[in-house]
């Protein structure tokens, strides 16, 4: 074999860039390539030093588009669908001439995979446990190896009249057939049924970028690849998503499973005063629970306080961090899609809470810290509290120091009861009774100021309702997708479509803590930091005033380290924020391959830091 090494190669020669066009048309779906021969990749280093500049935040792109926008907006036409009669009395679809846009008549409930912008338009819908009413807009991400999402009509004939079914329509006419129209008021009956708008999310930032640098994944649905036969497929076509009826998703292995809720669950009954905790095995669903159970009290509360203990796979913010998040809307599939920034988040910086238990409690211990000096502003809203999967062996004693801290009203643990399931469950039921009496070895003198009282809470021992059935994402390959999302506001300009466009900011090393995590390289000398650096994903991060640990803001790319010492971050910090970072940290996750290999064809030349093995 031969290995080169094209360190030489800098940035290579880049030509003018393209003109920016006023309104760009959406990037085709990249197309299955074979797995890559590079067993390490790096992107390019700067070509010379560049002046300090700080990207403003990327404008949102996932603002839902509101009936009212629809007059000054035009697409690609595309023919009616017709379903079969069988299927017409449940679903009916009737899409748009001139837009990406179709028109639901929905009497059952209908699954789907793919991004899509949901408005009910007559009745009320119910998607992942969250209700959305007549005229709300929402953006829903259902992500192939994730979950196939429900779209569930909540038929609602109280205010509807004939007057109000035409004026709907009126302002429909123009983007649809008028035989259609026609046909669609003739029928609908809001006494069992819904009318739904669905419109097709074209211009999302995060999944071009994740559809970019992770194309063997295919995680949303793309035209190529749809299957051609089937009741919905013009529809499919035009929406760029996969509908699925309950049958036929059963039928199908390849595809993802579909979000089922646990009767159980609507008997969980939420008050201001919550704090629920959700506990179980891998696998057992901890994440889904705790959207349902946020989508399902946001509406009533206006706010819900999600708690994230999970550092492998957290529902919306980066991996190998803890966070707390204000949420006021509805986590609607993957959530790290469309996030919401936590109110603070501390970093522990491994996915192996077994390497450092008590630096990972004392990070709890802060978290909960931070939300009783924030009891004021939170006091009156619901805290649901999602947890690790580790529950054997030491989990135990590591899930009962977290109940001791939180002092929960509620706690939830979930119990695979199948053997095919493979799910590990925890080895005893952790009632108030079982943590009042537990005692403590390791987290013993962590736990301490926390036992001087009894805990009581309400125990829920629910068994695990997710399904195994279909084709599901590896947890690398899910914190490959999260890093991306968060990385996606870096390309802030149009203009720049690939990490290694966009100009960097400067700084000087000797100005900056480098941190390590990594065990096997924790004990590197200082000489050889800026070869560490150099293409590396890192946490931005400024010490706490508790001594050694880290709050993260955030997450970038180090361009590369040049021979003055001058560090070149990309990054998405507004100014305050990233004047505050004294530290990046080097963890455990890294940048997939793709991120290395797939760049600009501006660029020529070797990619630096590349391996290629032959």
């Amino acid at each position: 074999s031969t290995v080169r090494r094209s360190l030489s190669a800098s940035c290579g020669k880049v030509r003018n860039p393209p003109k920016k066009a006023h309104q760009p048309e959406p990037q085709p779906p990249p197309k299955l390539e074979p797995p890559s021969t590079a067993t390490t990749a790096k992107p390019p280093a700067p070509s010379e030093p560049m002046e300090q500049q700080t990207p403003s935040d990327v404008p949102s792109s996932f603002i839902a588009r509101n009936l009212h926008d629809l007059d000054t907006a035009t697409d690609t036409a595309t023919e009616p669908v017709v379903l079969p009669p069988t299927k017409r009395s449940s679903y009916r679809l009737y899409d748009s001439i001139d837009m990406r846009m179709s028109l639901l008549m929905l009497k059952d409930t209908l699954f789907f995979s793919g991004h899509l912008t949901i408005q009910p338009l007559i009745g009320q819908l119910e998607v992942m446990g969250y209700r959305l009413k007549r005229g709300e807009c929402r953006n829903v991400f259902a992500a192939r190896g994730f979950q196939s999402l429900n779209l569930s009509p909540l038929p609602d004939g109280s205010g509807f009249t004939r007057e109000l079914m035409a004026g709907v329509l009126t302002r429909l006419d123009r983007h649809f057939q008028e035989v259609d129209l026609r046909e669609l008021e003739e029928r609908f009956d809001p006494e069992e049924g819904v009318l739904v708008l669905l419109q097709a999310d074209c211009n999302n930032r995060r999944i071009a970028v994740v559809d970019k640098y992770l194309p063997e994944e295919v995680l949303f649905p793309q035209v190529e690849l749809l299957r051609r036969a089937g009741p919905f497929f013009t529809s499919e076509h035009l929406l760029n998503c996969e509908f699925f009826v309950e049958q036929q998703q059963q039928q199908e292995k390849t595809t993802t499973a579909c979000f089922r809720s646990d009767p159980a669950w609507e008997r969980i009954e939420l008050k201001a005063n919550s704090r629920v905790v959700v506990m179980g095995g891998k696998g057992a669903g901890k994440s889904t629970l705790c959207q349902y159970l946020v989508n399902r009290n946001v509406g009533a509360f206006k706010k819900v306080l999600l708690i994230d203990l999970d550092i492998g796979q957290p529902i919306q913010h980066i991996p190998e961090t803890i966070s707390v998040t204000v949420v006021t809307k509805p986590l609607l599939g993957v959530a790290s899609f469309d996030p919401i920034a936590p109110a603070k988040s501390w970093l522990f910086g491994s996915l192996d809470v077994v390497s450092s238990p008590i630096f990972y409690i004392q990070n709890v211990r802060q978290l909960v810290q931070y939300c009783r000096d924030h009891k004021a502003d939170w006091a009156n809203i619901p805290w649901i509290v999602n947890t690790m999967g580790y529950v054997t062996g030491f989990g135990e004693e590591l899930m009962a120091a977290v109940l001791r801290m939180l002092s929960p009203t509620d706690v939830i643990q979930l119990n695979a009861t199948s053997p095919s399931l493979a799910i590990p469950n925890f080895k005893n039921t952790l009632t108030n009774e079982f943590i009042n009496r537990y005692s403590f070895n390791i987290l013993q003198a962590e736990v301490a100021p926390f036992c001087h009282k009894k805990t009581f809470f309400r125990h829920h021992a629910l068994p695990v309702s997710y399904s195994r059935k279909g084709f599901t994402l590896n947890a690398p390959k899910r914190r490959h997708v999260a890093l991306l999302t968060h990385l996606a506001r870096i390309l802030n300009d149009s203009s720049s479509e690939w990490f290694n466009e966009v100009r960097p900011f400067r700084a000087p090393l000797t100005k900056l803590h480098v941190l390590i995590t990594r065990e096997d390289d924790q004990s590197l000398p200082e000489h050889a930091l800026p070869a560490v650096l150099n293409a590396t994903l890192v946490y931005l991060c400024r010490k706490a005033p508790q001594a050694g640990l880290y709050e993260c803001l955030g997450i970038g790319i180090v361009r590369g380290v040049d021979k003055q010492g001058n560090v070149y971050l990309l990054h998405s910090l507004p100014g305050e924020e990233l004047a505050e970072v004294g530290v990046l940290a080097i963890c455990s996750g890294s940048l997939p391959n793709a991120a290395f290999l797939r760049q600009s064809a501006r660029v020529q030349g070797a990619i630096p830091y590349v391996y290629n093995v032959e």
